[in-house]
């Protein structure tokens, strides 16, 4: 788990560009486009304004509240979700637990390194943010809470259970997962100077706990190397389920955690199909492409496509019209037959990508054997 944070400055930059982008605009993937161009590469500043976005939209309020206004009261409710972390410090204790240190905050949530008494153990503990502290996103939180604790597969994170705590600004839900201490599967791969197979047994690993997920009638629809760590085993664990979609008949309400709507997600991990929006239904097969993409960087360095300075409408694009380069083009050392199960996993049409999880996992465990 990363320990990143906003710096007083980063949070300036996060104010500014979010009454920039409700100003502009009220078509939800225009105000997406210029956001991304204005955080740039500072993906802190990109998530906290897509946060506020998310806010924002669904605290819109009726009548003839100006743009200005509305955007006032949501930097006004970030401003003192900010002002807690930056001025008084990460609490002591949340409940029953003793909270060691910050490790990270986005979307939704803030997660703290805790400890908990009984049983002894070091926990993940994620608490909604005050800013989102909402009856919706109450409901929201408290379903991926439940959501992922009816997950049991060693490379999820487990969820030990769910509770509520008094904070410094008010009551809260939080979650209590299993603390996965490791670097990201890019990092970890790096270090150890995995030959190809060692690092394709990796994405093998990733698939099988994807598959878990799906089988339980959820895409995590947000897979990229930040979110599949690598514990001290050299097990994989997926993490992060904070915008996850749930779909299928376990689930008829067909749930999305985040707001329904909202373009979230990394983009260069992201599908053709989900950067045009939640108002496009997905389905795994999302997931297969975002797993294709942090597979092929794992062998090749780099995402199949940078799109980091890309607008949505130009990243949708450039994923429909121009096929990531062949594995093999970017190191001849690659056995081509690799860069065609990765080329599958990548497709542009859903329809021409591989069908599952499964099938993914399946073809690189079949070539690691053959």
């Amino acid at each position: 788990m990363s320990s990143d944070a906003l710096t007083p400055e980063q949070f300036e930059r996060v104010s500014a560009v979010f009454a920039q982008a409700v100003a502009r605009a009220e078509d939800p993937q225009v105000r997406e486009a210029f956001v991304r161009a204005q955080a740039g590469d500072d993906e802190l500043v990109l998530g906290q304004v897509l946060g506020m976005l998310a806010f924002h939209t669904e605290h819109d309020p009726a009548g003839d509240t100006s743009f200005d206004e509305r955007a006032t009261a949501a930097v006004r409710q970030e401003t003192a979700r900010m002002g807690d972390t930056l001025v008084e410090g990460v609490p002591e204790r949340l409940g029953p637990f003793t909270v060691v240190r910050h490790v990270a905050t986005g979307g939704m949530g803030t997660v703290y390194e805790a400890l908990q008494a009984k049983p002894f153990r070091r926990v993940a503990l994620k608490v909604i943010r005050t800013a989102f502290r909402t009856p919706r996103a109450l409901k929201r939180f408290e379903a991926e809470g439940r959501l992922l604790a009816g997950l049991d597969h060693p490379g999820i994170a487990r969820v030990h259970e769910l509770g509520r705590a008094e904070t410094p600004t008010g009551e809260a839900p939080y979650i209590v997962m299993e603390f996965i201490e490791g670097p990201t599967i890019t990092d970890y791969a790096r270090r150890a100077d995995l030959d190809v197979r060692a690092r394709l047994d990796l994405i093998v690993q990733a698939c099988e706990a994807v598959q878990c997920a799906h089988e339980a009638g959820i895409i995590h629809r947000d897979l990229k190397p930040s979110n599949i760590l690598v514990n001290q085993d050299g097990v994989v664990k997926i993490v992060d389920f904070g915008i996850a979609r749930t779909f299928g008949g376990k689930h008829p309400e067909r749930n999305s955690i985040s707001l329904a709507g909202q373009l979230l997600g990394t983009l260069s991990y992201m599908s053709p199909e989900q950067t045009r929006g939640g108002r496009h239904p997905l389905d795994v097969r999302a997931d297969v492409y975002s797993l294709g993409a942090v597979g092929y960087e794992l062998l090749a360095g780099a995402p199949p496509h940078d799109l980091r300075h890309a607008s949505v409408p130009a990243a949708y694009a450039r994923l429909m019209s121009q096929p990531a380069e062949p594995l093999h083009a970017r190191d001849p050392s690659i056995d081509e037959a690799v860069g065609q199960i990765f080329a599958h996993a990548l497709a542009a049409e859903r329809e021409e990508r591989c069908a599952s999880a499964a099938a993914l996992g399946a073809a690189l465990r079949s070539y690691c054997d053959g």
